[in-house]
């Protein structure tokens, strides 16, 4: 009989094996608009390299700036503690009771440019995230 998980939300062991799991889980899913093939949405998994100061990390920045600059969305799921994350949020900073140890950040364009945060505990399940679509989708 299987047993309770103390982190119905993320599991701690999962970030030592993290590149294993980033890879099984997806490195970049894409959110095409059928009939033109435009890029609407990105969905990034952060790993502990987009987070650490040094190449990777600028790399990563530099491909977000460009999405944001041709106003695509961009969700980034942070599921792992290692790294510096509140660059991810620059220049916003996030409210004291909206920090926690996991988070995604939503970029949208529509309906109106804006950045949201979600704050990801352990002792919950994973939440709902509206992905951001089309402006002729409607919000969320």
């Amino acid at each position: 009989m299987p047993t309770s998980s103390p982190f119905p939300g993320m599991d701690p062991y999962v970030e030592a094996h993290w590149r294993d799991v980033h890879s099984q889980l997806v490195t970049y899913v894409t959110i095409l608009d059928q009939q033109g093939g435009q890029l609407i949405t990105v969905v990034e998994f952060l790993s502990p390299t987009n987070k650490q100061p040094g190449e990777g990390a600028i790399e990563y920045l530099r491909q977000r700036g460009k999405l944001i600059s041709a106003k695509v969305n961009v969700v980034e799921i942070d599921l792992v503690r290692r790294g510096q994350w509140r660059h991810s949020l620059r220049p916003y900073t996030a409210p004291a009771g909206l920090r926690s140890t996991y988070r995604t950040i939503v970029r949208r364009f529509h309906p109106a440019r804006r950045v949201e945060l979600y704050p990801i505990s352990l002792q919950a399940r994973l939440p709902r995230i509206p992905v951001p679509l089309r402006a002729t989708d409607g919000y969320g």
